[in-house]
């Protein structure tokens, strides 16, 4: 018999699983800005990194968005360099996968590039 997991447990599992391999902190991923959203009142940022296939969510936090030598928008290309794998675990009913975007990480890509 096949095991059952919840979808918490599935969460938990996959964060184990790219926690655990090194080759995740050298990975550089190529993407562009989508539902950028920025929280005024806490300075976070929430956004989605897509290409043409896939999509990601991603977090930056305040101290890191006030880093930033550019202003995120809709439709910017950026590379994203060492991957944090976050949980939202304190969130339960929207538990996911995200991107922890710190502003070192973040480069932005001119369209000639």
């Amino acid at each position: 018999m096949r095991d059952i997991i919840d979808v918490s447990q599935l969460n938990r599992f996959a964060k184990s699983i790219l926690a655990a391999d090194d080759r995740m902190n050298d990975l550089i991923v190529c993407g562009e800005i989508t539902n950028f959203k920025k929280q005024y009142s806490s300075g976070h940022c929430y956004f989605t990194l897509r290409d043409e296939n896939s999509t990601v969510k991603c977090v930056m936090f305040s101290r890191s968005a006030r880093l930033l030598d550019f202003a995120p928008e809709d439709g910017m290309m950026v590379l994203r360099k060492k991957h944090s794998i976050s949980s939202r675990q304190s969130w339960k009913k929207k538990a996911c996968l995200i991107l922890l975007i710190k502003s070192h990480c973040l480069r932005y890509l001119p369209a000639s590039v």
